[in-house]
């Protein structure tokens, strides 16, 4: 079974023959990030290394030189001037064929992009603001609908492009949206449902109609949102800190429904966990966040430096995964059996 395979079976609970892996930094990966180029949107330049701005005109200040930044400098503080608002190329040369020349290297392996990332609230505050883009969604509800659509519109014109460019050859579409703080979501469920999942349902349903997976990645405790993204069409998800989740009642509600990404914590346990308690956590996430049928793809965070995580447990993290395989050793079990 290629690694292609292998990854579609988890994602689809087609029991898959061993545990799929995205796993790129540490280990033998089954999943090929084919990622966009820099935009030849003129709003987009580098500075010294402390601070970048991207082709929305967004500005971040870099706090190493590995991870995205802080959000700074908005190109629109006040909605009201959103008519004045430029959005970029959704079909921009400089961002697309860079994914054409990296799809050669790709060989029989799952092919996901990550062409737009940041979805729709991780995109509408980066523009917007934080706190004014929560402020907004009650108080200037007219002007942030209509930013919202402007989103949904951008981000599907980009999956069609792409999906005509490389029909087939693209297998998922990764994206962010963070949703949650350590404890709670950032916004109540009316909320969530009511303004932001249909837009969600309009792009997800474009991807799948595209014939390709739908992976979004989420921090924090979004335990809540699940069901509704899986509504929408969800997938994959990627939970980078699953130890924040009472994990049996995570599996109780959602395995086997949705296929989970995960690496072992990389808030907790990577950064101070031994190597036996890396073991056991990959034997945990895989007792209740996957089944007999697949459900679960064993991921890493790529930064460790960031992270501040010796990058040796990322060794320690992808052995443990290969040791607690259930598919193999259920395999090794038959093969004993007859």
């Amino acid at each position: 079974m290629t690694g292609r395979e292998c990854v579609a079976r988890a994602i689809e609970f087609g029991f898959p023959e061993r545990l799929p892996f995205d796993m790129f930094v540490s280990g033998q990966s089954d999943v090929f990030h084919a990622h966009p180029g820099k935009s030849s949107d003129p709003r987009q330049k580098n500075s010294d290394g402390s601070a970048y701005t991207d082709h929305f005109g967004c500005a971040f200040d870099v706090l190493n030189t590995r991870t995205m930044g802080q959000p700074c400098n908005f190109p629109l503080p006040d909605i009201r001037d959103l008519a004045s608002y430029r959005f970029p190329d959704p079909l921009d040369e400089a961002r697309l064929e860079p994914i054409g020349e990296a799809l050669r290297d790709a060989g029989d392996m799952y092919v996901v992009s990550d062409l737009i990332w940041f979805t729709f609230f991780e995109r509408m505050h980066f523009i917007h603001g934080f706190a004014q883009t929560l402020e907004d969604l009650y108080l200037q509800r007219e002007h942030m609908e209509k930013l919202a659509d402007w989103v949904t519109d951008y981000n599907v014109a980009t999956v069609r492009e792409l999906d005509r460019r490389h029909h087939g050859k693209i297998h998922g579409i990764t994206m962010s949206d963070d949703w949650g703080s350590q404890s709670a979501t950032f916004i109540g469920r009316e909320l969530f449902d009511g303004f932001f999942i249909p837009r969600y349902k309009r792009l997800f349903s474009e991807i799948r109609r595209c014939g390709m997976h739908v992976w979004l990645h989420s921090c924090g405790m979004v335990a809540d949102f699940i069901p509704s993204l899986m509504e929408a069409g969800v997938q994959v998800l990627n939970l980078q800190q699953p130890r924040i989740f009472d994990l049996a009642e995570l599996g109780r509600r959602f395995a086997g429904s949705v296929c989970f990404n995960v690496p072992i914590d990389i808030q907790a346990t990577m950064p101070s966990g031994s190597r036996d308690e890396i073991r056991e956590e990959a034997a945990i996430l895989i007792r209740h966040l996957s089944t007999e049928r697949g459900g679960l793809i064993a991921s890493e965070h790529p930064d460790y430096g960031g992270n501040g995580i010796d990058p040796v447990k990322g060794e320690w993290a992808y052995g443990a995964f290969q040791e607690a395989d259930p598919y193999v050793r259920r395999a090794s079990r038959g093969a004993h059996s007859a």
